[in-house]
C-alpha cells in the first residue's frame, strides 16, 4: 500500500553502524518501527544528515530496502537523491520509486554555487529533469543561497 505524503512531522534518520563500520540493517529496522511508534507522519532516510553522501551504493541499497521495508503502509518515506551529477540524481529516484518512497528530497550541487542569480537560473532547470526521472513527490531543499 502506497500512502501519499500526509504532511505533518518527519523524522531524520541516521544511519546506525556497527563495529567494523558497516551499515547495520537490523538497528535500522528496529529504529524505524521505534520512530514510527512515536507517531511521525513519516520518515527521511540518505538525506545529509542521514550519511546519504558518504553510502557506497551497495550500502545505499541496503539502507533503502530496510526502511522502505519497515515503513511501506505505516508511514511516508521520503528519500535523499543527491548526487554529484544529474544522471546519478535520476538513477537515485527511480530506485526509490521501484522500492517504495512515497516523496524524494532533491538537492543539487548548485545550491553551493556562490552567485545566486546563476543558481537561480539553473535550479529550475535540474528540478525539471528530476520531474521527468520520477512519477512521485520530490521536496526540493534550498540551501541558504535562495533566501
Amino acid at each position: 500500500m502506497t500512502i501519499r505524503d500526509p504532511g505533518g512531522l518527519y523524522s531524520y534518520l541516521a544511519t546506525p553502524y556497527d563495529t567494523a563500520g558497516r551499515v547495520d540493517t537490523e538497528i535500522l529496522e528496529e529504529y524505524v518501527r521505534r520512530i514510527i511508534a512515536a507517531g511521525v507522519a513519516g520518515v527521511t532516510c540518505i538525506a545529509s544528515t542521514c550519511e546519504g553522501p558518504y553510502l557506497t551504493d551497495e550500502e545505499r541499497t541496503a539502507v533503502l530496502r530496510t526502511v522502505c521495508r519497515t515503513a511501506s503502509g505505516k508511514a511516508a518515506i521520503n528519500v535523499g537523491i543527491g548526487a554529484v551529477s544529474t544522471h546519478q540524481a535520476t538513477i537515485h529516484a527511480r530506485q526509490a520509486e521501484d522500492l517504495g518512497a512515497t516523496s524524494l528530497m532533491v538537492a543539487s550541487a548548485v545550491s553551493g554555487v556562490p552567485y545566486p542569480a546563476i543558481a537561480a537560473r539553473i535550479w529550475p532547470l535540474f528540478l525539471g529533469l528530476m520531474a521527468a526521472a520520477t512519477i512521485i513527490a520530490f521536496v526540493p531543499w534550498l540551501s541558504l543561497w535562495f533566501r
